[in-house]
Formats: C-alpha cells, structure tokens, sequence
C-alpha cells in the first residue's frame, strides 16, 4: 500500500475531538495509491543535503558503530526484548527492569514468524529471532542498516520502522537517509536527508489505538508473567522519502541511546523495510497504481446489527466496493486485505475480484470471477498487525463501477476487523469455497454494520500522464454514517459524482477519490512530541 506524506515535519493539533467536516488529507493530487491501514504513527523528513552537509558530518561520526543489512539485521542487534515464559531465570531485559515480551504471544498467538518477514504499512520487514535468549532488536544508537543492491526492496516512497520506546516515549530521535547517485537531487553523488521520529510511544503506556501489534504478557526476570491493562506494543513509525523511486543505499537509525535504564527512555527497533512505489515493472511492461476505493481499518470487530460480534466459519465473503477512477488501456487491478486491528493471524483459502452485474445487482458478477493470488499462491496468511496486496490481474473496471470482491475465510473466525461503520452490503455464502461463482445463489446478505478485510482496490493508469487520489479524511460527515446502506453514497461518491457531472469537465474521473473517514473519535494527528499521540487513525504519509 502506497501513502503520500509531504518530506516536513507533521504538525499535531489539540487532543480534542475536532469539529467534524471535510478534511482533504492531500496537499496535492499525489501520485501513488492509497489503503487504508492501522495506525502508522508520524514522523517528519527534512529535505536531502548534498554530501559534506551535517548529515555527512553525522555519519563519519559513527563510522565505527555496527553495519547491517537491511534483510539480516543480526550484526546491528544489541538488545534482548522477548523471552520465552519458563521457570528458568531469562537474561531478556527490554526495560532496564528485567521486563520482557512473551514471545509465544508473538509466534504463536499473532503470527509473527522468529526471523521471517512481515508486512506492515506496506514494508516487507525483516523479523529478528525470537524468545532464544540471544539479542532480538537493537537499541537505537547510530548503527548503519545497508540496502543490498538486490533481494531487498531499495525504492519506494517512506521507510517504515518497527519500533517500541521503554522508560517512557522516545522524543525527537533522529538519523538520515543515504541515496546512492542517480537520486533525485545529485546525478552525480551520494545525499543524505535527515529525518526526525518525532514521538515513539512506551510499550506499556502508548496508546493502544495507534499501535501496529498489542500482545497481552508481559514476562518478568523473576520468572513470573503478568498481563497488563494496556499490554505490550509494537509500533510502526513510517518515514517519507524526499526522493521518491530513487535507490536507498542506507539508513543510519538515531543515535538515541546505548543500554537500558529503568525510568529513563530508550528506543527499540525491531526491524525496518522501504515501502515500495505506485509504479511496478519497467520499460514497456510498467505499470502505474493508483488507489480508487479505500476503507479505513478503525475495529477489531465487525459487528452485526444487533450489536453482536460477526463471526465466519470458512465462509466465502462477497465485499461490493463503489470505485472512483477506472483502469486505463493496462487494465489492471489488485487489492489490498489488512489485519492491522487483528489480534490473531487470518487465512484467506481463495480470493477473486469480478465487475457486479449492472442490472441483477446484489452479490451477482458480471462476469467470471477472476481469481486473484498473492505472491502466485492461491491463499494469503496474514499475522496480527499485517496486510497483503494481491498480485495484480488484468481487469477491464469503469469508472463509477462496483466491483464484487470474495474472499474465502480459513475455518472459524471468532472476530473479524476491518472498518467498522462501512453502510454497505455484505454476502457470506455456505462453508464453501464460492469466490469463482458468478451468480448469488450461494450467497446471502448478511447484517454486518461493519465491513472486514478490504482495506484498498489500486487500478493502472497511465505512465506516461501519471495521475493520483485525493483523499477524504475526517470523521462521520466523510465516513457517512447516515448514508444509505447501498455503498454507493459515501461523501467520496457524491464527489465523484460531482467530477463527472461537472458542466466544464470531461465527464471523466481523472483521479481517485479515497474515504478514509471513520466514526471514531480520533481524526488527526497529535502535538508533536506528545507522549501519547492519538494520532491519525489512518495516516495519509
């Protein structure tokens, strides 16, 4: 998932819920697609200097720290933050306490693999081993994580960091960026651009609602385990790049601090990855994405609408989401599934996107459903905290269209995040992969008040004449809570509609229109350096 955030520093208003209205949540119509996803918290980038500038001068200052790759981070590690729970003394001390997290509640529980990967705000990140006593994350003090050259995603638009602070918030930590030449600013040399994580929230005491992962132990040196009100947290601090698409040779991580102290604070970085760019492939076989629906990922559960929680049982779910902006001559298509407020892993048997019949309407297709893969594989698992993005599938989508997504959920599914007043239908079929059905027969509208798993659908557009979306961000005038529950009215339908029906125009939609409006209390971002930002619940960067 692609996200735009102008390269300064983010300014945080009050904590007070703001008036709600429309919030247009880009500067400009930035090109790149958009999902909506979990709580990403801020952080601010300073333009890139040219060599010899103070971010250089910080460099050859901590030459001699620790070297890492980016897809193997052992060489950087210094810390140890997850233990497995036994009666035997555990050497990890994640707090200066002898505090810990589980890590079965990692593993086990959220899906997170020891020294694999996940995808979190659109990064492919690498994990470090877990609960084997050895150091598992490094604590920020000016180690240099190298991008090779390949096998790593080295472009794209933001950095996104895992990251947790311990002994309070981690203020104001900063570190640069290092371009190779050819970058955007210098042909001819490398540049560096500063950038400042403006607030990294405490494990135990940041805000539950912006975290990308909470656990429920937490693991003590007297082999004793606790299960704190507000448990652990993972947080994901996303970085935008001042040169977007050009190649990231390295990144230095804030010389913030060397050990851990009880009281005092000191930031953790689990892993970090680039977020990759709107645009796929090359040459003649490119292909630029751009977002033309969204869905705010805002609930941990779906709810029917007595208020009960939505349940699946290895149902085939049909999603109808109302585009913005159709495909161009590529005619491509992909989605985006997200478990960012998930607390456990959800498999996805199948998958399939179809154009809904124009004149049957309902849960009926167009057409055959066109079957989608992740990384070629028919099923996708996604941990706790995680999202995938299906590989893209040629597709013919006008514009104004409603587009039929299915997805097959693996067995019993007790609860179901996603967005949590979506005012659009939703059909569940028998337990029974139906994502390749094109008539309804086996699908019955269900009662969800909310809508799970769908957080995007991304379509081509041109290379030649790039185009981007606008995004509508506020609470429940943009998220329409009153709208009609057809999922056709939302306020970003009414301005599609708009564009379309202007009397000067073209009577075509030449940009996405994003809702990333939400119900919740909780719309922008905080003051900077707040020790416990509400921020944005879906974050446009």
């Amino acid at each position: 998932m692609s996200v735009f955030r102008l390269p300064v520093r983010a300014s945080r208003g009050p904590g007070a819920r703001p008036i709600a209205a429309v919030i247009v949540a880009a500067a400009a119509l930035a090109a790149g697609s958009l999902t909506a996803t979990a709580p990403a918290h801020a952080a601010s980038g300073t333009p890139a200097q040219r060599p010899g500038a103070t971010a250089h001068s910080t460099r050859s200052q901590s030459a001699a720290r620790p070297t890492c790759a980016i897809n193997d981070t052992s060489g950087c590690l210094d810390n140890t933050a997850t233990s497995a729970f036994t009666t035997t003394t555990s050497p990890a001390d994640a707090d200066g306490s002898g505090n810990s997290f589980n890590a079965a509640d990692l593993t086990s529980t959220a899906g997170w693999r020891s020294g694999k990967t996940v995808t979190v705000d659109g990064a492919t990140i690498t994990l470090p081993e877990f609960g084997t006593g050895t150091y598992d994350n490094m604590l920020a003090s000016g180690q240099t994580v190298t991008l090779p050259g390949s096998g790593v995603v080295n472009t794209g638009d933001a950095v996104v960091f895992l990251a947790f602070a311990t002994g309070g918030a981690a203020k104001g930590a900063t570190g640069t960026i290092t371009y190779a030449k050819n970058n955007c600013l210098d042909q001819n040399n490398p540049v560096d651009q500063g950038y400042d994580l403006d607030t990294v929230p405490d494990w135990l005491s940041g805000p539950t609602s912006a975290a990308s992962i909470t656990l429920v132990h937490e693991n003590h040196s007297d082999n004793t385990q606790t299960s704190p009100v507000s448990g652990p947290k993972v947080y994901a601090v996303s970085v935008p790049l001042a040169c977007p698409g050009s190649v990231v040779s390295g990144i230095t991580v804030p010389l913030f601090t060397n050990g851990v102290q009880a009281g005092r604070p000191a930031l953790h970085i689990l892993g970090l990855g680039v977020r990759p760019m709107a645009v796929t492939g090359s040459g003649s076989s490119a292909q630029h994405w751009v977002g033309t629906w969204a869905s705010v990922q805002d609930t941990d559960e779906v709810r029917l609408s007595d208020d009960s929680t939505a349940t699946a049982n290895g149902q085939t779910l049909r999603i109808p989401a109302h585009v913005s902006i159709g495909t161009d001559s590529g005619n491509g298509v992909r989605i985006h599934l997200s478990n960012a407020m998930g607390a456990t892993p959800v498999t996805f048997d199948a998958a399939s996107v179809a154009p809904q019949d124009t004149t049957a309407g309902g849960a009926t297709a167009a057409a055959a459903p066109t079957t989608l893969t992740f990384e070629g594989s028919p099923s996708v698992t996604v941990p706790a905290g995680g999202d995938a993005t299906s590989d893209p599938v040629p597709l013919t989508v006008q514009q104004q269209a409603t587009v039929l997504v299915s997805l097959q959920v693996h067995g019993a599914v007790s609860a179901m995040p996603g967005h949590a007043v979506a005012r659009t239908p939703v059909w569940a079929s028998d337990a029974a992969d139906r994502t390749g059905d094109t008539a309804a027969a086996h699908y019955t509208r269900t009662t969800y008040t909310g809508l799970p798993y769908l957080s995007g659908i991304d379509v081509t557009t041109s290379t030649s004449h790039p185009t981007g979306s606008l995004v509508l961000y506020g609470d429940q005038s943009v998220n329409g809570d009153t709208a009609s529950e057809d999922g056709r009215h939302h306020l970003s339908d009414a301005i599609t509609s708009a564009l379309v029906n202007d009397p000067h125009g073209n009577a075509s939609v030449d940009y996405g229109v994003l809702n990333a409006g939400t119900d919740s209390g909780n719309q922008l971002p905080q003051i900077t350096n707040s020790a416990t930002p509400i921020n944005a619940l879906n974050p446009q960067d």
